[in-house]
């Protein structure tokens, strides 16, 4: 954790022998990191330099910290939601967990271990987890006790890749916007193609008491997404992807997000090639720049 202003690193982890799977991602004050090796996640908290290692069978597919309150993961054994509690202070030593339920500090609250193949952990809070189902359903469950309290259509196999949160007046109205891929890899899909290219890029905006409001379809074939999107005004999102229907592009479309409505903006031929990370998107004063692997262009409205 480095200052913004000056650059000082205010707090750095000294554990030897492990291997990051993702990119540090902040929760509140506390800052989690999915970890390959050992395999779980682990939460730091640089205020006090306490840490926990959450594990998991497997490399975590997904892992969603919801402050003073739990931990939620995905990995190829199901979903589990574990209590999160860290010390105040513990002078940088870990408290881990051995991955029976019983670790100090994030005692397992309830799993679900059926087994889905993909990448299903959507969104969670403080009031409940939203998961796929394979069969087809979005489902949203208590927290604490995994009770079922809604379920939406949902497309049948599909991953949701990413999740938009969209502010609304209040809390109770804010809706999620879902980017969907059918047989995305959450195992080599981390930021480039992998050995399994995902199918069928759609979005679906569902509110968090369970009302779906819109499903489009944005492209079908060959694609990858790692959310790339400009805000370009209210209810106006610019998103860019690569596709591939014969050979592969990348693609740039504008999605009214209260509507549903998507209409294409431009697209930018690619070589065809198999491992082309996903597009990049900056906003300048002349215009959106998009990229990919050393590729850019620049539209002009």
């Amino acid at each position: 954790v480095m200052e913004r202003r000056t650059g000082r690193i205010r707090y750095k982890s000294e554990a030897d022998g492990e291997s990051s799977a993702g990119a540090p991602v902040r929760a509140g004050e506390l800052v989690a990191v999915e970890s390959a090796k050992p395999a779980g996640l682990i939460v730091h908290d640089p205020r006090t330099r306490a840490r926990i290692v959450i594990p998991t069978p497997a490399t975590p597919w997904r892992g969603i910290v919801v402050p003073g309150i739990a931990v939620v993961l995905d990995s190829s054994a199901g979903i589990q939601v574990r209590g999160l509690s860290l010390p105040s202070n513990n002078a940088g030593e870990d408290i881990s967990g051995n991955g029976s339920g019983s670790a100090s500090g994030a005692p397992a609250l309830w799993r679900d271990v059926k087994p889905r193949g993909i990448l299903a952990l959507a969104y969670a809070d403080a009031a409940q987890v939203i998961a796929s189902e394979p069969e087809g359903r979005l489902t949203s469950r208590a927290l604490r006790s995994g009770r079922v309290r809604w379920s939406v259509p949902f497309p049948a196999g599909a991953s949701p890749v990413k999740v938009f949160e969209v502010e609304e007046k209040t809390a109770e109205t804010r809706d999620l916007v879902i980017a969907v891929e059918r047989g995305f890899d959450p195992e080599d899909g981390r930021g480039v193609l992998g050995q399994k290219v995902a199918q069928d890029l759609s979005f679906i905006r569902v509110s968090l008491t369970g009302e779906k409001r819109w499903e489009v379809s944005v492209a079908e074939g060959g694609v990858a997404y790692s959310g790339a999107r400009v805000v370009a005004g209210k209810d106006t999102w610019v998103v860019a992807f690569n596709h591939k229907a014969k050979e592969w592009k990348t693609r740039a479309v504008v999605l009214d997000v209260e509507k549903g409505a998507v209409r294409d903006l431009f697209e930018l031929d690619l070589e065809s090639k198999p491992n082309y990370p996903p597009p990049r998107l900056l906003w300048t004063r002349s215009g959106i720049a998009v990229g990919s692997s050393g590729t850019w262009a620049l539209f002009v409205p």
